[in-house]
């Protein structure tokens, strides 16, 4: 009997260790499907967060330039319109003027007095150029050289001399050769260095510049 007891005893405890681990694995099989659905509500309703990746701004339009109008230099012309003008009429008439009869009487002069021009001014006979020295000693025998002597080299030079206001000559031109370019020259040469002149005056007795012509002959000397 104390077998059976304690067999009865065991097996209790095994029924009894049973009936305990069952609720226990249906107490834990239902908290595991407590926590599943309780983890799978919170993955379910928990919102998704993504990654804001910000993008470079894009690149600003190409402006488009656009030409300016050009001006439009074409003149427009107005032209009024030709109106005629109506000019008013009347009826009356311009008579022509009778002839005037002359006017009489006496035509006296008017008289002016005299007008006074003060004294008079002494006039001046205008005078040519004139020679302070003897012409003939401008050129004289001493000035012929034997090289022309010896080729007998002859001839009358004509000149004009040009005189200023102070009576000396500033210029010599033959207007007739003797037909030796030595004597020619020689002729203007000698009349320039020793010639002295009274200058020519005008009409209000001023010295001015003149002219003066004469000859020289060149003869062989005896």
């Amino acid at each position: 009997m104390a077998f059976v007891d304690q067999k009865s005893l065991k097996e209790r405890s095994t029924g009894m260790a049973g009936a305990i681990i069952i609720p226990a694995a249906l107490g834990a099989i239902f908290i595991s499907g407590l926590a599943v659905d309780t983890i799978a509500t919170i993955i379910k309703d928990k919102p998704f967060e993504g990654v804001t990746v910000k993008l470079p701004p894009p690149p600003p339009p190409e402006e488009k330039i656009e030409p300016k109008p050009k001006p439009d230099t074409t003149s427009t012309r107005v032209v009024a319109p030709h109106r005629p003008i109506a000019l008013p009429t009347s009826d009356w008439t311009v008579k022509p003027i009778e002839n005037l009869p002359p006017i009489g009487g006496e035509v006296i002069p008017l008289a002016l007095p005299p007008i006074d021009t003060g004294p008079a001014m002494p006039g001046f006979t205008p005078k040519v150029a004139t020679p302070r020295n003897d012409p003939g000693r401008w050129v004289t025998d001493s000035d012929y050289r034997s090289s022309w002597i010896n080729r007998e080299w002859t001839g009358t030079a004509r000149f004009s001399l040009e005189i200023n206001a102070s009576g000396r000559v500033t210029n010599c031109q033959i207007t007739r050769s003797t037909g030796h370019n030595a004597l020619d020259n020689a002729t203007c040469q000698l009349i320039a260095k020793r010639a002295r002149f009274r200058p020519a005056t005008d009409a209000s007795g001023q010295a001015v510049a003149s002219t003066y012509s004469n000859a020289i002959s060149w003869e062989l000397p005896d």
